[in-house]
């Protein structure tokens, strides 16, 4: 017998040989070529890669893809996070027209001796030492007295208030900047963060302001009384005092924790120009308009809701971490972050530096959607852009379903890739109710706290979303044996982009969080789709992971911050 061996074949690959070449010459040939499989769609396993017939070889190059892959998206994701990033504590030292938090933490180093709420002697201290601290600015502060009544379905009350107010003259002004802050307190908490950091933010930001070149616009400074109890300080001076009459906008300071970033939670309508004029004086905005959405739908509201019902556009800061401290005996000075304290400062003065040189007489402009995004700022485009862009994902669905179905496909696989998805939200949502359940018992304040349900949920936050991601992982692995990775991952889509064009009609400034990942995770079907068998390979790896970015950098700080206001 002959030892000689035939030499091996190129593929048709190798050769370049499309399927489309190989239908045009069985058509013209009458029939398939003897010995090879008729050309035409690859069986649905083929789509995205057959669940079981990979190349030895490629699954030795891929063997450690996965748990790359996993390693890769957490650091993205704590990249993404609302807790990185902030910026650094400005010392003492610095230059006049900086705002340091350190000189800003000595000032609340003497507002926070005990709690003070409305009409207690520490209340009357407070409001001597706000006093004081701005006459020795150079102004002349007053205090507006006067009785304010609060009324509602079967209740009414009614308080004697007392507003700390002063002015700071503009060089040419169009109107006057309201910048806001209580100083009022609740019975039982000190309120280092609620809100003696928003007094001394103020303070400092002024301090900042004056010491540098002075603006065309007036400040008006208002530290306003009993906001804790039914915001009463802000609407005696939004109905009484004088100085209203030339507000054309307002920025406040509120917090509801003591940590993490400050953030651009509300504006009010007309807040174009606003927004735009923060960002350009402060490349550092944390902020959404996902705030927006969400806070007309909470039962309460600031100072900043008062102003708002009087056709006030402004800024509206707070923040919103470790919010277990929030109205109890733990809001401390300790408890409070000196980050946030700087963050807070540095939101104060753009907002100031920003609008201090504006027309306010046309401060008002067409609405905007606004969000931040690690490493880019502040990315702000009109509201009329949301729904266009609903219709562009529309596209991306039909054209990324086309080519998925012209490699090979199957609706019927496709649809049964949305019900994987369906399955894997309840099951994830099953497991987190029950780990949730039953951390609750092993805890006594457990909705007991105004601000949150345990004192430390961050490690309950982090075996939530491994439980989650256990979950989807498996239910994937098992449908992978009937399902291609093409009609899995369109299939999921389905349901991001159902989301994205309903919140584009009922809640178009929170539309955003959903439409670019939505449109990323389109993007990356259509070209998994386009690399069939090589969609499991190191360029679908890359593909992959590259357009994972928009999904994390959009989402993560949204259910962060979804997660801590709604507990």
């Amino acid at each position: 017998m002959s030892d000689y061996k035939l030499p091996d074949l190129p593929s048709d690959d190798e050769l370049g040989i499309t399927e489309e070449d190989l239908r045009a010459l069985e058509e013209s040939e009458g029939g398939p070529e003897p010995g090879r499989k008729p050309a035409g769609p690859p069986p649905a396993g083929d789509a995205g890669g057959p669940p079981g017939g990979e190349d030895p070889d490629d699954e030795r190059v891929f063997r450690w893809g996965g748990p790359l892959m996993l390693l890769l998206i957490v650091g993205l994701g704590w990249t993404a996070s609302i807790r990185t990033g902030l910026p650094e504590p400005v010392p003492a030292e610095a230059p006049d027209t900086t705002f340091s938090a350190v000189r800003a933490g000595t000032m609340l180093e003497e507002i926070v001796r005990a709690p003070r709420p409305t009409g207690s002697p520490e209340h009357a201290r407070v409001r001597a030492y706000l006093v004081d601290r701005l006459g020795s600015l150079g102004l002349e502060p007053e205090v507006q007295t006067t009785t304010a009544v609060l009324q509602g379905d079967g209740f009414a009350r009614a308080a004697t208030v007392r507003n700390v107010i002063a002015r700071v003259p503009g060089a040419d002004p169009t109107g006057a900047i309201l910048l806001t802050a209580h100083y009022d307190g609740t019975e039982l908490s000190p309120g280092a963060g609620d809100n003696a950091s928003g007094l001394v933010t103020v303070l400092e930001a002024l301090r900042a302001v004056l010491a540098g070149t002075p603006l065309r616009n007036d400040i008006v400074v208002l530290f306003s009384d009993a906001e804790e109890i039914g915001l009463l300080g802000a609407d005696a001076f939004a109905r009484d005092h004088p100085s209203m009459q030339n507000v054309e906008v307002v920025v406040s300071f509120e917090m509801r924790g003591s940590g993490g970033p400050s953030i651009l939670f509300e504006t009010a309508d007309g807040n174009g120009a606003v927004v735009r004029a923060l960002d350009a004086a402060n490349p550092r905005v944390f902020g959404t308009s996902l705030g927006e959405e969400f806070f007309r739908y909470m039962p309460h509201g600031t100072d900043f809701t008062v102003f708002e019902r009087a056709g006030k556009p402004g800024l509206n800061f707070a923040a919103i971490d470790n919010a277990s401290v929030y109205h109890t005996p733990r809001d401390l000075p300790s408890a409070l972050s000196s980050h946030t304290l700087q963050h807070h400062g540095d939101h104060a003065l753009g907002a100031l530096r920003g609008l201090g040189s504006l027309d306010l007489s046309e401060i008002r402009a067409p609405d905007v959607v606004y969000f931040t995004v690690p490493g880019l700022g502040l990315v702000v485009y009109p509201v009329g852009w949301v729904l266009p862009l609903s219709g562009l994902l529309v596209l991306s669905a039909v054209g990324a379903f086309f080519v998925a179905r012209r490699r090979g496909a199957r609706t019927a696989g496709i649809v049964a890739g949305f019900g994987v998805a369906i399955v894997a939200i309840a099951l994830g949502y099953g497991a987190g109710y029950l780990m949730v359940d039953q951390a609750s018992g092993a805890h006594l304040e457990a909705g007991r706290l105004p601000g949150a349900l345990f004192y430390g949920e961050g490690w309950y936050v982090l075996a939530l979303a491994a439980a989650t991601l256990f979950v989807v992982l498996l239910l994937l692995r098992l449908a992978r044996r009937r399902l291609s990775l093409i009609e899995l991952t369109l299939g999921a889509v389905i349901v991001p982009l159902a989301a994205a064009i309903g919140l584009s009609v009922a809640a178009p400034l929170a539309a955003m969080q959903l439409q670019w990942p939505t449109l990323a995770a389109l993007v990356v079907s259509t070209l998994l789709a386009l690399l069939g068998t090589r969609s499991e390979s190191w360029l679908g790896w890359i593909v992959a992971l590259l357009l994972t970015v928009p999904v994390l950098f959009l989402l993560v700080p949204a259910v962060e911050l979804l997660w801590l206001a709604a507990t």
